[in-house]
């Protein structure tokens, strides 16, 4: 037991890294955004007096997150002019995203929906551009700061400033709102209902018999108290501003694994598409290198294709039984009887506490015991904990069941969640990580939206309680993946020679092939290491003794 403690420790000291701690205001910044242009701008829409089929289609501003992967290869490898120069690559793309992020949600404000919804539409679209490009760089400075032993730790704290950013923009911009409102929200409820009343009359007098729909915009809310709290919440994206000033440029770790890829590419002759990329043109090379190598690294640097494969249908795998069990979970607890405000209540605020510390388990774990054993513990208890809602359908509306549901559910959900984000993040290549994380988790969101929004019939049709066995059931697939890839050391990269950068390109050891993977030795003691210790170099990052140790 005094070992295991020893290991918690160990996982929880991960924190205390100061890359690790910058990521709570960089993940912050990160979550600004969503709920402006999405949950909380259908609000002062719904203020405006727009018809619900036009609110409806502003849910299309969030396709740029679904598809940032298209536009990651420019922010791998194009430099911004003068910035990048004096933040670096990866931290002027930060800062870019940022203050166009900050810019345009203030644009955003100035704008009116009773004239111009069409102006609203676009700079609501400009800023899920400009958030998702921010998404690119962080998770590609954040691959490349940490070692992969505080990706756990890393990806926890992303997520938890990124949660705390939600409930600013979400409940803390509606109770912003309702403190800056001057009228009566009682008075303006009643107005609308007399001036709804006197156009059905003027229908009926009129022998009309298609009833209209009336809209009675607030123009106080409208064209005041909904500008002021979108400049406030654009004001906010500053404190991801400073920490990205006081953050480090990861381009020394960053070139020398760019080098190393060049001569692993170099010594296989089977890697023909990368020895001829290198043949091409300057601008043709550049556009090669951006586009294409990253698909190029990411299979070649597996052990073998199908090392490349079984890690690509474990990323679409592991988290499908979570998503299909949450994709009806509000439409159950509506039909089984739980009031709005007790939904609000449970699944909102206590299940956000939940996920929050299932997320800073999964991330403790993956760094105390290794990326074995975090996944299958987040694998096993993420597919085990949907037969709760299976006692939650025989319990009924009982709050006190449901406190236990969605504690289980949340906590093991936040737990599964922050042990995959720091396996994607070890996946990826420091020279492509913005291309290659982009991908893997756009890939894991397609699998589970496919699966997840296509299987409500089996709720309809045999009911709730095999819809919950249902999901928990598709969930052993993912572990049946997570086995094969145990079996096959999680698929993991081939070390990479030592190299620089000369002259005439990259250079380093060039009479033998890379090495073949070898298993790491067993570690007899616990590891006294401290978290930034120096360690065995892989794939351009740093493994944990904890990890090599097996244990």
């Amino acid at each position: 037991m005094g070992r295991i403690w020893n290991r918690i420790g160990y996982g929880l000291r991960g924190y205390g890294d100061r890359r690790v701690l910058l990521l709570l205001p960089l993940g912050f910044g990160s979550g600004v955004p969503l709920l402006l242009v999405l949950s909380t701008l259908t609000v002062w829409l719904t203020e405006a007096g727009l018809t619900k089929a036009g609110i409806g289609l502003f849910a299309w501003v969030g396709i740029a997150w679904a598809f940032k992967y298209l536009w990651a290869p420019l922010v791998d490898a194009l430099p911004i002019p003068w910035l990048g120069r004096v933040l670096g690559q990866r931290r002027s793309w930060m800062l870019v995203g940022q203050l166009a992020i900050a810019g345009a949600l203030w644009a955003l404000s100035f704008q009116n929906p009773l004239e111009s919804v069409g102006m609203v539409a676009l700079w609501a679209v400009i800023v899920a551009f400009a958030s998702s490009t921010y998404d690119i760089a962080l998770d590609a400075w954040r691959v490349e700061s940490l070692d992969d032993d505080l990706q756990g730790n890393g990806s926890s704290l992303v997520q938890l400033g990124y949660r705390i950013a939600m409930l600013l923009t979400g409940a803390g911009a509606l109770w912003l709102a309702s403190w800056l409102r001057q009228d009566s929200e009682v008075g303006t409820q009643v107005a609308r209902s007399v001036v709804r009343s006197a156009a059905q009359a003027a229908e009926r007098v009129a022998g009309s018999s298609a009833s209209t729909a009336v809209s009675v915009p607030n123009l106080h809310m409208v064209e005041v108290v909904w500008p002021t709290v979108y400049r406030v919440m654009g004001s906010l994206m500053f404190v991801a501003v400073v920490a990205t000033l006081f953050a480090s440029e990861p381009g020394a770790r960053r070139v020398r694994a760019a080098a190393g890829e060049l001569l692993l590419w170099s010594r296989h002759p089977e890697l023909r598409v990368s020895r001829l990329m290198l043949r091409l043109p300057g601008p043709l090379q550049r556009a090669a290198d951006a586009v294409v190598a990253p698909f190029v690294a990411f299979f070649t640097a597996r052990n073998s294709l199908g090392g490349a494969a079984l890690v690509l249908l474990f990323v679409l795998l592991f988290k499908l039984s979570d998503s299909v069990a949450g994709n009806l979970m509000n439409p159950f607890l509506v039909e089984i009887g739980f009031a709005y405000g007790q939904i609000a209540a449970i699944q909102k605020v206590f299940g956000t506490v939940a996920t929050i510390v299932g997320t800073f388990a999964g991330g403790t774990l993956y760094r105390a015991f290794g990326v074995k054993r975090a996944l299958w513990i987040a694998g096993i208890l993420q597919v085990a904990s949907n037969l709760m809602f299976v006692y939650q359908a025989r319990a009924g509306a009982d709050p006190v069941a449901l406190h236990l549901t969605i504690g289980v559910e949340n906590l093991s959900g936040g737990l599964g969640a922050g042990a995959f984000v720091a396996y994607l993040s070890s996946l990826c290549s420091l020279r492509y990580s913005a291309t290659q994380y982009a991908l893997l988790s756009s890939l894991a969101m397609v699998g589970r939206t496919l699966v997840a929004g296509s299987v409500g019939f089996v709720a309809d049709r045999w009911g709730w309680e095999v819809y919950f066995i249902f999901s928990t059931v598709i969930g052993i697939p993912g572990l049946v993946a997570l086995w094969l890839l145990g079996r096959s050391e999680l698929a993991s990269v081939a070390p990479l020679p030592d190299a620089t950068i000369g002259p005439e390109g990259p250079t380093g050891p060039t009479a033998q092939p890379a090495p073949a993977v070898q298993p790491a030795p067993a570690v007899q003691s616990e590891p006294t290491a401290q978290p930034g210790a120096p360690r065995a170099a892989t794939n351009g990052r740093t493994s944990d003794p904890v990890e090599s140790s097996g244990k």
